[in-house]
């Protein structure tokens, strides 16, 4: 019985203690999740009024809309998830401190992360070139298929033939080749 005492006056004093501190935590997550959730309501509507005020809307600019809602809504949600940590973060440790901290992480980071920061760049320029859209036909590092999703780091596509799913890196994405999809629906038939 002595031991559940000591237990219970143990957990009421670290309770007491980070009391203000868990209070602020749930306090940032509230706030954020609200927010996330307003950001991506914004950026959907925003997406929805632009396309209608468009004098003449092809299958390109369909394509091409729906590409660029994807990666900013995939750029809003790792904004919110990193402005999430650093404000949990700075609960625990002074915001000074921390930044400074932070500059010296962000240089080990770049260095260890390289793969993955170059496939971000190619994913900008994979959107902003238009090498190819969200339902395009193409064929990617040896993979025919059609585009599912572009995202920051990777591009989606569904095989042709067998419509497997295949997660390229946006990095190993070399030449593109724009499909006919009529020409090779005639050929499998």
């Amino acid at each position: 019985m002595e031991y559940l005492d000591i237990t219970w006056d143990f957990i009421q004093g670290l309770i007491s203690q980070f009391a203000g501190q868990i209070f602020q935590i749930i306090l940032i997550l509230i706030g954020l999740t609200i927010l996330k959730k307003v950001g991506v309501g914004l950026l959907r509507r925003m997406f929805l009024f632009k396309i209608d005020r468009l004098k003449r809307t092809t299958p390109e600019s369909l394509k091409q809309k729906e590409t660029i809602k994807h990666m900013c809504l995939n750029i809003f949600s790792y904004a919110m998830s990193l402005l999430k940590a650093v404000l949990i973060i700075s609960v625990f440790v002074p915001i000074g401190t921390f930044m400074a901290g932070l500059g010296a992480f962000a240089i080990v980071i770049t260095f260890a992360f390289q793969n993955m920061l170059g496939d971000m760049v190619r994913g900008f320029f994979i959107i902003f070139e238009e090498m190819f859209m969200i339902g395009d036909f193409v064929e990617i590092a040896g993979f025919q298929g059609e585009v599912l999703e572009i995202g920051l780091r990777t591009t989606k596509l569904r095989q042709l033939g067998n419509d497997q799913i295949i997660l390229i890196p946006n990095n190993n994405i070399g030449n593109i080749i724009r499909l006919n999809i009529e020409c090779l629906t005639k050929e499998q038939a």
